[in-house]
C-alpha cells in the first residue's frame, strides 16, 4: 500500500460551516480540528508505506481515529462507524459529508503496522511534542510517577487445563505450518485426543494426577519426536511456548517423565499458553493475571493542567523498584528528566536513591520505618560507612564489618558486636541472641536513615502532597479510558494500548488547556 495525495486537507466548506455553526468554541473535536489537527509528522507515518501499489487510507485519519476510540473508549467497530456517521469527528480529521470511512479491520491493521515499524510510541511522543511546543509542557520541573495492574484477556486455567491448552495450541501450529506432514507423522489416535481442549471439572485427584501425567509424557514426545524428525517447527513461538510449559512442570531422568510440585508464580511461569508473556501477580491481597503499567505525569501548582510525560508496561512481577530506573532514563533519553520525582514506598530503596541522585533527580518518596520488636533499631547505632565501624547504644565497637553481595545482587553489610554483648547492662533491649547483637544493612543505609529523618519534618510531608494526584490520573484512565483491560494479547500491543490511552489523556487535557477562557478569545478575535 502507498500514501498518495494530500494528507493535511483543509476542512471541507459544509462540514466547516456546519461546525461553526453548532460545535461550541471549546467543543474537543473542533478545538482539533482547529488547531491540533496537523501536530503528526507526514515522513514518520508515509515511511510505513511502499511507494507503490494501491493508495492507503489517509495515515493521519487512521492516527487520529485509533487515539478517538481510547478517548471514548469504544472498539474498532463502533470507531469504524463513528467515522462515517459523526459529523463532529468529520469535523476534527477535516474529511467531507460524503466520506464512506474505512472498515474496522483496517484499524487492526494500523495498529500492526506500528508495531512492526517500531512506531509505537509515535503518536504519544508527537502529541507531547506539541504540547511543549505550546508552552504547556515545563522543563525540568516536578513529575510524579505510580503503577496499577492490568488485565489481560485470558481466563485463569487450572494446571491440567494450561498443559493440555500448550499441547493443543502446538499442534495446531504444526498443522498451519505443514498440513500434509501433521497428517502423515503424528498418530491419529494423539492428533484426536489432543484437538480438542480438555477440563479437569469434576476429575477425581487421581484421575487428574493420571491426566497430566499423561500430558507430561505427550509433550515430551513431540517434543523428542520433532527434535529429530523437523527441528524448525521447534522455533515455532508455541512450540517455544510448549517447551517452556514442560521445562516448568515436568523432570526428565533417564527418559522418565515426573511431575514437579506446582511451583509458585514468578517472572517466568506461564499462566495461559494463550498469552504466554502474561504473568499472575498480587498486591494487598489482591491476585491478577496480566501486565503492570507506570504512569509518570508532571506535577504542577494546584490548578495547572499536567500532562503524561511517560507510560512504561512491565511484567505484573516486576517490583516498582525495579521499574523506576528504565523509567528515568526514557525520560532523559527524551529531554523531560524532572528535577523532582514524587513516588511512593514501591519505589524508593536505597540503590534508587543513590542512582537518581547520579542523574540530578532529587527522589521524593517515604521509605519505611525499621522495625523494633521493643529492641533498638539500627538508626539508634551511630554507623561510619567511611570508617567501616560502629558504635552501639551502650558506646561499644564493633567487633567485625563484613560487606557482600546479596542474593538479589544488592551491596549489603554485616556488623557484629560478639561477646561483648554478654555483660552489656542494655542487651535485654539490644538483643535475645547470645552470640551478640548483629545488623544486616543495605549499603545506601546512609541514604535510607537520612530519608527516613527527612520524612518526619513538616517541609517534607507538605511536599509529598504533590504525589496523591497520580492516583486521580490512574484512576481516570481507568474508569473513563478502559487502562484496567488490555484489549489484546501479549506485551507489545498492550504497551501500545496504554500509550494510546496516554496520549487520549494528554489530548483530552491539552483540549482543556486551550479552551481557558483566555484561549478561546484569542481564537474569537482572531476568527474575527
Amino acid at each position: 500500500m502507498s500514501v498518495c495525495g494530500c494528507l493535511y486537507p483543509d476542512i471541507p466548506d459544509e462540514i466547516r460551516l456546519w461546525g461553526e455553526s453548532y460545535l461550541a468554541l471549546d467543543n474537543a473535536y473542533r478545538v482539533i480540528g482547529d488547531q491540533l489537527f496537523s501536530f503528526l509528522p507526514e515522513e514518520d507515518l508515509t515511511a510505513m508505506y511502499a511507494s507503490g501499489g494501491r493508495s492507503s487510507i489517509n495515515p493521519i485519519v487512521l492516527s487520529f481515529v485509533t487515539i478517538f476510540q481510547y478517548l471514548e473508549d469504544i472498539p474498532d467497530r463502533v470507531a469504524a462507524l463513528w467515522v462515517k456517521t459523526r459529523l463532529d469527528w468529520k469535523y476534527a480529521l477535516h474529511l467531507p459529508l460524503e466520506d464512506g470511512g474505512f472498515h474496522y479491520a483496517d484499524l487492526c491493521n494500523f495498529r500492526k503496522r506500528l508495531l512492526t515499524h517500531g512506531k509505537e510510541s509515535l503518536l504519544f511522543e508527537e502529541l507531547l511534542q506539541k504540547i511543549e511546543s505550546l508552552g504547556f509542557l515545563k522543563k525540568r520541573g516536578s513529575q510524579r510517577t505510580d503503577s496499577t495492574h492490568v488485565l489481560a484477556v485470558v481466563r485463569q486455567l487450572s494446571r491440567l487445563e494450561n498443559l493440555s491448552e500448550g499441547l493443543r495450541m502446538a499442534l495446531k501450529a504444526i498443522q498451519e505450518a505443514d498440513g500434509a506432514f501433521y497428517q502423515a507423522k503424528l498418530p491419529v489416535l494423539y492428533r484426536e485426543h489432543w484437538s480438542k481442549p480438555l477440563s479437569d471439572y469434576q476429575m477425581t485427584d487421581d484421575e487428574r494426577k493420571a491426566a497430566l501425567e499423561r500430558v507430561g509424557q505427550d509433550m515430551h514426545w513431540l517434543l523428542g519426536f520433532l527434535k529429530t524428525d523437523r527441528e524448525s517447527f521447534l522455533r515455532l513461538p508455541e512450540l517455544k511456548g510448549l517447551q517452556a510449559l514442560f521445562s516448568q512442570h515436568f523432570t526428565l531422568q533417564a527418559q522418565a517423565v515426573s511431575l514437579k510440585k506446582e511451583a509458585a508464580p514468578g517472572k517466568e511461569k506461564i499462566q495461559t499458553p494463550h498469552d504466554p508473556e502474561a504473568r499472575y501477580s498480587t498486591k494487598r491481597g489482591k491476585g491478577w493475571t496480566g501486565y503492570k503499567v507506570h504512569i509518570t505525569e508532571t506535577a504542577n501548582a494546584k490548578g495547572e493542567v499536567n500532562f503524561v510525560t511517560d507510560v512504561t508496561t512491565t511484567n505484573a512481577c516486576e517490583r516498582d523498584s525495579e521499574t523506576l530506573p528504565h523509567i528515568q532514563d526514557n525520560l532523559e533519553e527524551r529531554s523531560l528528566k524532572p528535577e523532582e520525582q514524587f513516588v511512593d514506598k514501591g519505589y524508593t530503596t536505597g540503590d534508587n536513591l543513590a542512582d537518581s541522585q547520579k542523574k540530578g533527580i532529587k527522589l521524593m518518596g517515604e521509605v519505611s520505618e525499621l522495625e523494633n520488636n521493643g529492641l533498638f533499631t539500627a538508626d539508634e547505632f551511630t554507623i561510619d560507612f567511611q570508617a567501616k565501624t560502629a558504635l552501639c547504644p551502650a558506646g561499644c565497637t564493633c567487633c567485625s564489618w563484613k560487606e557482600f553481595e546479596s542474593g538479589n545482587h544488592q551491596g549489603e553489610v554485616e556488623i557484629r558486636f560478639g561477646p561483648q554483648c554478654q555483660d552489656c547492662p542494655l542487651k535485654e533491649r539490644c538483643t535475645l541472641s547470645k552470640a551478640g547483637r548483629k545488623l544486616r544493612l543495605h549499603r545506601q543505609y546512609p541514604l535510607l536513615k537520612a530519608r527516613r529523618e527527612e520524612g518526619k519534618t513538616e517541609s517534607f510531608k507538605q511536599a509529598m502532597k504533590r504525589r496523591p494526584p497520580v492516583e486521580g490520573t490512574l484512576s481516570e484512565l481507568v474508569r473513563t479510558h478502559g487502562l484496567r483491560k488490555s484489549r489484546y494479547r501479549g506485551i507489545a500491543k498492550t504497551h501500545l494500548q496504554n500509550l494510546m490511552k496516554g496520549a487520549a489523556l494528554n489530548l483530552k487535557r491539552v483540549i482543556k488547556r486551550l479552551s481557558l477562557p483566555e484561549n478561546i478569545q484569542e481564537q474569537h478575535l482572531a476568527a474575527a
